[in-house]
């Protein structure tokens, strides 16, 4: 590829709206309803949107597979992640200074889980349009994207 395509193409990408995607949409059995959306929403990743998975996320995903008990399937979702990386251009966000910027969230809404509270601080610390995520006690919180505009939406919504 010549490098002048080269770059048009990385201009374009990166005017792309940014999601970060929660840990369910990677995580969710593709035999639900749900999980279908899901991976309709991931197969769309570096085509419509640019996408990012933030450490709190990858911890979440890395913590779960880490208990299963079988080494093979534990290696199966470093292949995931890989795939996910190379074939849907899925970048790595790691947090900066979230803890303010947390503890306003948790002030916003007291019943969120900490580990939804840093998700949702990664994603506006990093000037995220939407994040992507089932878990309905999130998708569209009012006081958070009325407060910070963040739109937190279902996989669904952009398919």
């Amino acid at each position: 590829m010549k490098l002048k395509t080269a770059e048009k193409l990385r201009r374009r990408f990166e005017r792309l709206p940014l999601h970060h995607i929660n840990t369910d949409v990677i995580l969710e059995s593709h035999d639900t309803e749900n999980g279908r959306a899901c991976a309709r929403y991931l197969q769309l990743a570096g085509y419509k949107y640019r996408s990012k998975l933030s450490f709190p996320v990858l911890s979440e995903i890395f913590l779960k597979f880490l208990l299963v008990g079988m080494r093979e399937k534990r290696e199966i979702i470093v292949e995931i992640m890989d795939n996910l990386r190379k074939k849907r251009k899925i970048d790595y966000y790691s947090p900066r200074k979230i803890g303010r910027l947390m503890e306003e969230i948790h002030e916003l809404d007291k019943r969120l889980e900490p580990t939804d509270i840093q998700v949702i601080a990664c994603a506006i610390e990093d000037k995220a349009a939407s994040l992507v995520t089932i878990d309905n006690k999130l998708i569209g919180h009012k006081l958070i994207e009325e407060r910070y505009g963040l739109k937190i939406v279902h996989p669904k919504d952009f398919i």
